[in-house]
Formats: structure tokens, C-alpha cells, sequence
């Protein structure tokens, strides 16, 4: 298991199962391709599948149920700004705040 599955891992219990806000610090990834592979592991279907469009009707319920649940509950927060630092990263921020 890669650091990012590991974390999107983590992310997943506290925001779904347990009813916990998290916010998503990224450097490297845009916060699409993480809510993409988040999609992905929630709804188990395949990441690939959703990328290219090559969904069947299960498929397509999987994601749209998922989808229902991640708008119902908006606990997740993404963070992708360009140039963040430690530094600014280690303070709340009051934009985040639910």
C-alpha cells in the first residue's frame, strides 16, 4: 500500500464512518485525482473504469450512491494551492471550518 492509499485510507474512516471534517493538505496532487481515487475506493469501482468512462449500469449506481453520501455529508477538504509550505499549512484556516 502506497503513503497515499495508506492516507486516503485514513481520510475515509474519520470522514465516513466516524462523522469527522478532514482537511486534505496536498502538494503534489490535484484535489481532483484525489476525490477521483477517494471515488473510487468508496464506490468500489475501479479507477481506470471511471477515467475512461467504461462504467455498466452497477457500476454507475456504485458511483451515483457514493456521490449521494460524500454531498450528504461534505466533511472533506481539500487543499492543493500551489506553493505550500509547512509553515503555512500548520495553522487552521477559517475558510475550512464547517
Amino acid at each position: 500500500m502506497g503513503k497515499t492509499t495508506f492516507a486516503m485510507n485514513l481520510v475515509e474512516n474519520a470522514a465516513m464512518l466516524q462523522d469527522k471534517p478532514v482537511l486534505i493538505f496536498s502538494l503534489e496532487m490535484p484535489s481532483e485525482q484525489i476525490m477521483m481515487r477517494s471515488l473510487a475506493s468508496l464506490s468500489r469501482v475501479d479507477q481506470t473504469k471511471i477515467r475512461t468512462g467504461q462504467l455498466d449500469d452497477e457500476d454507475w449506481a456504485r458511483i451515483s450512491g457514493t456521490m449521494g453520501i460524500l454531498l450528504e455529508k461534505r466533511n472533506i477538504y481539500i487543499d492543493d494551492s500551489s506553493g505550500l509550505t509547512p509553515n503555512g499549512s500548520a495553522f487552521p484556516r477559517t475558510p475550512y471550518c464547517p
